[in-house]
């Protein structure tokens, strides 16, 4: 079987979630399948470690990205034209890829539906719903996200096959922070949003107010001038922190939490939930969206809508060592069900699938 990738995802993602799980999926791929990825240059931390070149890694000027979206899109149709391909496995949404999914059979991956959920970026709903529509199969990352699919878009549901994420971290690396708090609640990732990052502060404000030694620790982004302003009137500024984290130091963060917060009204999957089993961190969740599907019975659920509810099962964790031990060894019992091979090996039953419809 032969795989043609496009490649938008690599042109203009440094790093990501969307990003990653193509990477992870054509690594396990070697073993099952011929695959390519016609990519000319690239500034992806993932892909970079393999034979692509950076493109101007260090620097950013106006054209940078048209000039790399167009030497990559050269470099797709290079190969689109002269290979024989089985499957055509999109990264994204852009419009440009479509007309070649004519002639190559089409898998689209659908990691949540944000944008539809939120009535984000118009531009980005339409081209999605022409992939989606023309797919040849598409793949979901949770029943949850194929359910909101199928509560958008009058397509048939024996068209999409769920496959779960994997997950990339490894416990037994990491990277020592210094200077990190003793006891710390974590948060990581983006903020905005749906990301319902203000709840978990005024949960976290109550907290502190119980337990005074405890901090907020953040990976991602700076805080912006709303946030320091929002942290500074519930008078936890000086107990709320931000990190840039590589993947190691995350580890350490993780592995040193009392509890890593995942607040969010809404997910597609959740590879945290994941990262933060498999380090031994139990896991304080919304009760909504995917997660129930995703932890299980592993996690520590709350009311996302509910600050005094998020109060309560972070409590909870801090208080109850019982109850935290408890959570601990459930998730490591979860993750067990987790991997980037198995999502390899689902996903070539989807190209399978393609290829014999195709046949007929």
């Amino acid at each position: 079987m032969n795989i043609l990738f496009d490649n938008q995802i690599f042109s203009w993602q440094k790093f990501g979630g969307i990003s990653r799980y193509f990477y992870e999926l054509m690594k396990e791929l070697e073993s099952y399948a011929k695959y390519k990825l016609p990519l000319m240059v690239s500034n992806n931390i993932y892909i970079s470690l393999q034979k692509h070149r950076s493109f101007f890694p260090n620097i950013d000027f106006r054209e940078k990205m048209r000039i790399m979206n167009m030497l990559n899109r050269f470099a797709f149709v290079r190969e689109a034209q002269k290979g024989k391909w089985d499957i055509m496995h999109s990264t994204y949404y852009d419009p440009f890829f479509l007309k070649y999914a004519t002639r190559i059979p089409l898998v689209i991956t659908i990691h949540d539906m944000i944008h539809e959920k939120f009535n984000l970026d118009k531009r980005t709903i339409d081209s999605k719903k022409k992939y989606i529509t023309q797919a040849d199969r598409i793949i979901a990352v949770s029943e949850n996200t194929k359910k909101d699919i199928l509560e958008i878009y009058n397509i048939n549901p024996d068209k999409i096959d769920v496959i779960y994420h994997g997950y990339s971290i490894d416990p037994e690396i990491e990277q020592k922070i210094e200077n990190l708090p003793n006891d710390y609640i974590l948060f990581v990732g983006l903020r905005g949003l749906y990301k319902n990052f203000n709840r978990l502060v005024e949960a976290m404000s109550g907290v502190i107010k119980k337990h005074p030694e405890y901090h907020i620790v953040c990976t991602g982004s700076p805080f912006t001038t709303e946030e320091r302003k929002m942290l500074s009137n519930y008078g936890i500024d000086k107990q709320t922190h931000q990190y840039f984290a590589n993947e190691k130091e995350l580890t350490y963060l993780y592995k040193n939490a009392t509890a890593f917060a995942y607040p969010s009204v809404y997910e597609g999957f959740g590879i945290p939930i994941l990262e933060s089993f498999v380090c031994g961190c139990p896991v304080a969740l919304s009760n909504a969206s995917c997660f129930p599907e995703i932890a299980k019975d592993a996690g520590a659920y709350f009311d996302p809508l509910d600050v005094e509810d998020i109060e309560r099962v972070l409590l909870q964790l801090i208080e109850d060592a019982d109850y935290r031990r408890n959570c601990i060894k459930l998730g490591y019992q979860r993750v067990k069900n987790f991997s980037w091979r198995k999502t390899a090996q689902e996903t070539l039953q989807t190209y399978q699938k393609v290829v014999a419809t195709n046949r007929i």
